[in-house]
């Protein structure tokens, strides 16, 4: 006669094909299977089950399930029939769970070693054999490295307490904290190394993505915006610098450095005040810093509540926090209205200006800030004045620094100058660059490279630029009526620059000096009815760029290289959004996508963005235009043209070689069309720090119900693999958190949960699976409570 435990892993072999039922075991790996680590495998059990003798059947991998159809068989085998072995055998602990060590030896050659494991045991009293509900994909890995997380309940800007922890291999399930007070993150923003930034509107502190189109790259100074609890400035020198407030005293403020090589997080010295309103938890003054183009040093303005007794402070500092904050506020005039100021930073001075006058000071060795001399307006000759938030250009090398002035701060765009500020001897050289002898309206420069404002006291879309020598700068015209452009202006330092007009047009937009005598812009009769057109400088020619009189920008990015200017051209009706690029030195248009501009694009007409279907998208935000940390490749995700109105596509990822001109491809192949509820978005795009590898998170719909997953393509082999477990109930990813783990990349790691589409706070764990495939694994422990996990970065 053969015993029952005999029979357990012989059973197997039968195939039948009736319904099985679940057994209510499932299985779950306690770390990474990674060379020269113990993992346990832990089979989750009813506590009347304890004491059951159990076996781990052990096969090579096996993508598909076996219904046995026998009677006293409970559930599916999910292991190769053909291969499987039975390693580990023993006795279900009088618990709810067992665990069962597994140590993979310390040998590269397991490295990637591929096989499935399912957990079967034998219900003695009802003659049962009951097999896990699930199996575990298992792939050895070299480990999971570092990652570098934080842990709240909240993502409130007041509230929020956020606790900064690490995990790698030795502390899997259980993250260890860095020591940091428990804080909230604050609005961060900045205004670029030039002026202006390629990507978010200046007017959002909390939509999901908004980010620079170097967020991912760190190859310049840009804002991470990842959801409404973690933004952060990323800067090229490996430190990412953020603005908190403390949880304990809503009052203190700090600035926090964060390095990436090491995953340390640090408060900076010198850079931690209290306000001294009598508000409990008071609003939030310090939104704009100033950074270096080299992101070493950075520029804060202290502005306490309670202005008539505390004076506004300026702060410098070494984002690397490793040294002091040097206070450099000027001592005369003391001033309260720094707050309103523009931080701008050439390769030699550091400039802060505002109602309180112009100062400046050394941008290589920080001191008190001196005045700055400023000339007066032509017109009247009257003292100059600052009239705009935030408006500045800085040449491409960073020598040369421009400012619009006026005569009277409550009356703007009324009498205008340029003032141009240059390095003469090591101190800051001041010249009245346009001389108007009649008052003369100027736009505000605009900082955030989007959709072009209808009105020229906006921040939104490009209205002045810098030529590539620094010689000379182009902005639009304005007056007093803030929805009128009259024109465009070339200031070359020669008084009195003629005002460029074309015939008819009411609004212009867009400026762009791509060589040292062309400017490119748009004008039309609307913001909505635009045709493109080149200005020749030396001339005065403007000739018009193909024929059509219904562009509607989305806003302008360059090559990192400055040889190719890129728009996305949208029509009136905003059914088409294309990215069009521009040869810098021959000033021919190109289409990335799309068709208009020479060579038709390979991937079609793009319509949309790829997490909703508004008719609008912009490059950064819902096309998520990522650079990628080396190479020549920029990536985007969006929605191609059906044809059909109320039909769209599934989202897709694409990308271009943005430093050298070429046209976009598409990466993966999701070719479904329907409403926005049956097709597919996509979100979190990232790009590894190698290259070699993209991910990002995939829904069908928009609902928390639906599953959202990780997938991933491996750019060398290209192919796409999903590398969470889709859940039936449904989950989200947190927006934002999915990273590359190690360096070569080994794995990925990502936040999720369920309830909210954005920041799941139920079930919220952080999970890991290696680069190769095989069972996620919890690097937090069990969910518990209301909690949230970002992913602040990754290390070896």
């Amino acid at each position: 006669m053969i015993s029952k435990h005999a029979l357990l892993p012989a059973c197997v072999l039968a195939l039948l094909s009736t319904a099985a039922a679940q057994s209510g075991r499932t299985m779950t790996l306690s770390a990474p299977a990674a060379i020269g680590y113990t993992s346990d495998f832990v089979i989750n059990h009813p506590l009347g089950a304890g004491g059951n003798y159990y076996v781990l059947l052990w096969s090579t991998p096996f993508p598909g399930t076996v219904n046995l159809g026998l009677p006293d068989v409970i559930g599916l085998v999910r292991v190769d029939l053909n291969t499987f072995v039975t390693p580990f055998t023993g006795f279900l602990a009088n618990a709810t769970s067992t665990t069962i060590p597994f140590a993979v030896p310390n040998n590269t050659a397991f490295l990637g070693f591929a096989f499935d494991v399912q957990s079967a045991d034998l219900d003695a009293v009802n003659n049962l054999v009951m097999l896990a509900d699930n199996d575990l994909e298992i792939v050895v890995s070299g480990g999971i490295c570092e990652v570098n997380l934080s842990r709240a309940t909240t993502t409130s800007t007041s509230t929020g307490d956020n606790d900064i922890r690490t995990v790698n291999d030795q502390t899997v399930g259980a993250p260890v904290s860095q020591g940091l007070a428990p804080f909230a993150y604050l609005v961060t923003r900045h205004r670029g190394d030039e002026g202006f930034v390629e990507g978010y509107a200046g007017t959002f502190s909390a939509t999901p993505h908004n980010s620079d189109i170097d967020s991912v790259s760190n190859r310049r100074v840009g804002r991470r915006l990842t959801n409404a609890g973690l933004q952060v400035v990323t800067c090229p020198n490996g430190y990412d610098i953020s603005l908190i407030r403390d949880r304990t005293n809503p009052k203190q403020f700090s600035v926090l450095s964060y390095e990436r090589a090491t995953g340390t997080a640090r408060l900076v010295p010198g850079a931690t005040w209290l306000d001294t309103s009598v508000t409990v938890t008071p609003a939030q003054q310090t939104f704009y810093p100033g950074f270096s183009r080299d992101g070493q040093w950075c520029v804060v303005i202290v502005h306490d509540t309670n202005t008539v007794v505390v004076p506004d402070r300026v702060l410098a500092f070494r984002t690397d926090g490793l040294s002091a904050a040097i206070d450099i506020t000027a001592t005369a005039p003391v001033s309260t209205t720094y707050f309103d100021a523009t931080i701008a930073i050439t390769n030699d001075f550091i400039f802060v200006v505002g109602s309180s006058g112009w100062f400046w000071t050394s941008a290589t060795a920080p001191a008190t800030l001196q005045s700055l001399p400023v000339p007066n307006t032509t017109a009247t000759n009257a003292a100059a004045i600052w009239v705009f938030p935030f408006s500045w250009r800085v040449s491409t090398d960073g020598a040369t620094c421009y400012f619009p002035v006026g005569s009277n701060a409550a009356a703007s765009r009324g009498e205008m100058d340029i003032i141009q500020v240059t390095n003469v001897a090591g101190a800051p050289a001041i010249a009245n660059y346009t001389q108007f002898p009649v008052a003369t309206g100027i736009a505000e420069f605009g900082y955030s490279a989007i959709s072009p404002s209808t009105v020229t006291t906006s921040s939104s879309g490009i209205k002045a630029s810098v030529s590539p020598d620094g010689s000379k700068l182009a902005f639009l015209a304005a007056t007093t009526i803030t929805t009128a452009f009259p024109g465009l202006y070339v200031a070359d330092g020669i008084a009195n620059p003629t005002l460029r007009t074309v015939p008819g047009a009411l609004f212009y937009s867009e400026v762009a000096f791509i060589n040292n005598s062309t400017v490119l812009f748009f004008a039309g009769a609307s913001s909505t009815a635009q045709s493109f057109y080149s200005l020749d400088v030396p001339t005065g020619t403007i000739t018009q760029i193909g024929a059509a009189i219904d562009h509607r920008t989305r806003g302008q990015f360059w090559s990192l290289n400055k040889n190719f200017w890129y728009f996305v051209r949208s029509t009136s009706a905003s059914t088409v959004n294309d990215i069009v690029g521009v040869n810098c030195a021959t000033g021919v248009p190109f289409s990335v996508t799309g068709v208009e501009f020479g060579t038709p694009g390979p991937v079609g007409t793009i319509r949309t963005g790829s997490f909703n279907t508004t008719s609008d998208p912009w490059f950064a935000l819902e096309m998520q235009l990522r650079r990628a940390a080396v190479g020549d490749y920029a990536y985007f995700t969006a929605r191609r043209e059906t044809g059909v109105a109320s039909v769209f596509e599934d989202s897709n990822v694409f990308r271009f070689d943005i430093e050298n001109g070429g046209q976009a491809t598409m990466l993966t192949s999701n070719l479904g069309t329907g409403a926005l509820t049956a097709i597919k978005q996509i979100e979190s795009l990232v790009i590894s720090d190698d290259g070699n590898h993209v991910a990002w998170g995939q829904r069908t719909g928009t609902v928390s119900t639906n599953s959202e997953d990780v997938f991933h393509l491996d750019l060398n082999t290209m192919t796409v693999a999903q590398r969470s477990v889709s859940a039936v109930g449904g989950q989200s990813i947190t927006d934002g958190s999915i990273r590359f783990t190690c360096a070569p990349v080994l794995g990925l790691v990502w936040s999720i949960g369920t309830g909210s589409t954005t920041v799941p706070t139920a079930n919220a764990r952080l999970e890991w699976a290696a680069i190769t495939g095989g069972t996620p694994v919890s690097l937090t422990g069990a969910p518990a409570g209301t909690q949230l996990f970002q992913v602040l970065g990754t290390n070896n």
